[in-house]
C-alpha cells in the first residue's frame, strides 16, 4: 500500500498489493544461507542500537557529574565527602567510557598492544564489514558479536546502577543542602 502523511492526516494513495521480493543476482560472493545472514544482520543492528544508546547515556551521565561537582563547589554547606563521592563517580564513569572508545586514536591499537578492543571497534567490525553485505557471515563478525554479547551486559548493569543508585543518592544529598539545580534533578518544594 502507499499513503501520504500531511498535517491533515494520512491519505491512502494505493490499496495493498501482494508481491514477492527476490534478491538481485548481482552479488560477487552470495550468501549460502540468506535467512541466517538476515537474522545476523538484525541481531547486529540491535546490538549497535543498545551499545550506542548506552554510550550516549553514559556521556550524559558524565555531563551530569560535572554539573553536580559545580553545584557542590558553589554550595558552602556541602561537606567535602560529597565532592569525594562525586570524584569517585566521575573516575568510574571515565573508566567505563574507555570500554566504549579510546581516549585517543594515536597510537592506534595496532601500535600500542596489548590495547583492549573497545565496544566501538567491535561494532565497527559488524557495521562496516557487513553493512548491506550479501556475503556469508565471517568468523571475525561472529567473534565480535560473541564478545559483545559476553562483555556488554555487565557494563550496562554498572551504568544503570551508577545512575539509579550512586547519582540519585548524590543528588538527594545535594537537595538536603539546597544546592543549585542540576540537570536530571527535580528540586523539592520547600516554599510555605
Amino acid at each position: 500500500s502507499m499513503s501520504i502523511v500531511t498535517r491533515d492526516g494520512v491519505k491512502e494513495l494505493a490499496s495493498p498489493v501482494q508481491f514477492n521480493i527476490v534478491p538481485l543476482k548481482n552479488t560477487t560472493l552470495p550468501s549460502t544461507n540468506r535467512e541466517e545472514l538476515v537474522a545476523f544482520q538484525k541481531q547486529a543492528f540491535e546490538m549497535f542500537r543498545e551499545i550506542s544508546g548506552a554510550e550516549g547515556f553514559l556521556k550524559d551521565m558524565m555531563k551530569r557529574i560535572v554539573d553536580i561537582k559545580y553545584a557542590i563547589n558553589v554550595t558552602p554547606e556541602v561537606p567535602v565527602e560529597l565532592m569525594n563521592k562525586a570524584d569517585n563517580i566521575s573516575r568510574e564513569l571515565e573508566t567505563i567510557s574507555l570500554k566504549f572508545t579510546r581516549s585517543s586514536d594515536r597510537p592506534s591499537s595496532e601500535e600500542n598492544p596489548p590495547s583492549p578492543v573497545t565496544f566501538d571497534e567491535r561494532l565497527n567490525v559488524l557495521a562496516y564489514t557487513h553493512n548491506r553485505s550479501t556475503s556469508n557471515i565471517t568468523q571475525n563478525e561472529r567473534n565480535a558479536y560473541s564478545a559483545l554479547v559476553s562483555e556488554f551486559p555487565s557494563v550496562l548493569d554498572r551504568i544503570k546502577s551508577i545512575n539509579n543508585i550512586d547519582l540519585k543518592n548524590l543528588e538527594s544529598e545535594l537537595e538536603k543542602y539546597n544546592a543549585p539545580w542540576t540537570p536530571g534533578r527535580i528540586p523539592d518544594v520547600k516554599l510555605k
